[in-house]
């Protein structure tokens, strides 16, 4: 049951940031990117998928935060997706820094998401951008760090 109940708050939570996504440049000065995943680097030394090819988007909802959206393919060479929302309120400069959180699916059985959050870094600059987001090493698990490039529209 609560694999189930999982799945459907996920979904809702999938469409509802795509709308989102979709029609929040309509009626606001909005800033939206696409976002394309590239590549992670794990720090615990094993042999993983470290080319993560995917894409998403992000669109701004308030000046310090934007939903987002997307898939790639994971570290287990399998498909995620993931929703959620990116949380920037400091900057210098191009250079904005605080987290992302969301669920994404492709780590357990079937589609069952789990919660991410991580310290992220974007640098944004006439258009083009790059987030860098951190998960650190934590309850036994070793971290990893991404790269996505990004481009506004």
């Amino acid at each position: 049951m609560r694999t189930t109940i999982s799945k459907v708050v996920f979904w809702i939570l999938t469409a509802a940031i795509i709308g989102a996504l979709l029609i929040a440049p309509r009626f606001a000065k909005a800033e939206c990117w696409g976002v394309a995943t590239i590549a992670s680097r794990h720090f615990d030394g094993r042999e993983r998928n470290e080319r993560n090819l995917g894409l998403g988007g992000e669109c701004d909802v308030a000046k310090d935060t934007r939903l987002l959206a997307g898939f790639y393919e994971n570290s287990s060479y399998r498909t995620s997706a993931y929703v959620g929302a990116n949380w920037l309120p400091l900057s210098l400069g191009p250079v904005r820094f605080g987290f992302m959180g969301g669920l994404g699916t492709g780590y357990r059985e079937g589609l069952q998401p789990i919660p991410i959050i991580a310290p992220l870094i974007a640098l944004e600059y006439k258009g083009f951008g790059v987030n860098l987001p951190i998960i650190p090493s934590m309850f036994g698990k070793k971290g990893v760090a991404g790269l996505q490039f990004k481009g506004e529209f």
